[in-house]
């Protein structure tokens, strides 16, 4: 499921006065993902497929908003080293409902939330498809995992549709020993076609109580819950199942507080009379129950997971890079990588190199950069430097580390 991918560079990332070292991928591996927002350069992202992925700079931070439901890899930005995050898995596909009696409903995505998790180099990200309602005599399939690297969330499991006869208890949530969070059971039928397994909810998703490793640091999520019942009455089946504290899977980490991993009534989503709102990621669909009617040939399909990061922009600057052999008194250049537009200060053995006092940078995010072109005046090995002062105001100067620069004394070829 995770891809490993093929490094072709390493350098020295300074931000502020600590130093990390930064990996960066083939560009011939990357998509870029232009970020919307006031001064939003510094937020654009590379990705593998940028296909169901956006970026938006809010104030200080950058939100990078997944609903891909095939694998990306997403390139961390330089200077990003913890990120805010949270996943969803899809929700469960409900069991059809007919006139007087109901199918269950489909069991919510599982939800994992985290304000502070330790990222490098790539991550490979996928979202979780919607489950698809059931006829009648079928059960809804299951919601999609999740994944945030190994941060496994699974999906909701279906639910059984009124008719449904096929000896099985509705779906189980998805998944296992190596999932952070698991997903919720589905919804059993009513009783009116009998009262075998199929009145009984799906079981919770397994999930892994001590948590799961990612990056060298541990991560604990939380256990579904077991779909509902058919209830006493020989026409109400039982709804899906969610996380019952609403706050366990509510997060503003979009800019809006949502509630995820919802379960509908037996109303369809959106219905006037229906008490639960708006379907958000996540979801599990709904019976499709029209108490008295039969609004809908099939059971409602779950809503698809979802992965946000977001994280706050720091300034940081890679050292000095050039190319080729460096000669006094021809022309020269070395460059520098910024992960935010601004003004680069070039410095050799520590004094400001004429002509390159405000470089401004060019590019986007992750290729912001600023080139100093000039004659060095002395031989031997000089060390080179850059400071960064960003265009927007609202990060600090930074200074890169040092980058020893080979100058060779001039031959000329007569």
């Amino acid at each position: 499921m995770l891809k490993t991918k093929r490094f072709t560079s390493t350098a020295l990332l300074i931000i502020g006065q600590i130093s990390f070292a930064f990996v960066s991928i083939s560009p011939a591996q990357a998509a870029l993902v232009t970020a919307t927002g006031t001064n939003s350069t510094a937020c654009d992202q590379s990705v593998s497929n940028s296909a169901g992925i956006t970026a938006a700079r809010s104030g200080q931070d950058c939100i990078v908003t997944f609903t891909n439901t095939t694998e990306a890899t997403w390139t961390v930005p330089l200077g990003v080293t913890s990120v805010s995050a949270i996943v969803v898995g899809g929700g469960g596909g409900g069991g059809d409902s007919a006139d007087w009696q109901t199918g269950g409903g489909g069991g919510a995505g599982g939800f994992f939330s985290h304000s502070s998790i330790l990222v490098s180099e790539t991550i490979a990200i996928k979202v979780g498809a919607a489950g698809t309602g059931s006829v009648s005599n079928g059960q809804g399939t299951s919601g999609g995992t999740s994944y945030l690297g190994s941060l496994k969330v699974g999906g909701g499991g279906g639910g059984n549709g009124v008719t449904y006869l096929g000896g099985l208890r509705a779906g189980a949530g998805v998944g296992g020993a190596d999932f952070v969070s698991s997903g919720n059971g589905g919804g059993a039928r009513s009783r009116n076609a009998g009262t075998g397994n199929e009145i009984t909810g799906g079981l919770a998703g397994a999930y892994s109580a001590s948590g799961i490793s990612f990056q060298g640091n541990t991560y604990i999520g939380l256990q579904g819950v077991a779909g509902g019942n058919a209830q006493s009455d020989s026409g109400s089946g039982g709804l899906g199942g969610k996380i019952a504290l609403a706050s366990s899977r509510t997060s503003s980490i979009s800019g809006s507080s949502i509630e995820y991993s919802k379960v509908s009534d037996f109303r369809p989503w959106g219905n006037v009379s229906s008490s639960t709102g708006t379907k958000t990621p996540g979801s599990g669909g709904s019976p499709n129950y029209g108490y008295g009617t039969d609004p809908a040939a099939y059971g409602g399909d779950g809503a698809a997971g979802i992965v946000i990061i977001r994280y706050t922009l720091t300034s940081a600057i890679l050292a000095p890079t050039f190319t080729g052999t460096i000669y006094k008194g021809t022309l020269e250049s070395v460059t520098v990588t910024v992960n935010i537009p601004g003004k680069v200060r070039f410095y050799i053995d520590g004094k400001r190199i004429p002509g390159c006092l405000a470089v401004s940078t060019s590019g986007s995010a992750p290729s912001i950069t600023a080139t100093c072109t000039w004659k060095p005046s002395v031989t031997g090995n000089r060390d080179v430097h850059a400071t960064l002062t960003p265009s927007d105001g609202t990060t600090s100067a930074v200074t890169s580390g040092k980058t020893l620069l080979p100058v060779r004394k001039r031959v000329n070829i007569r």
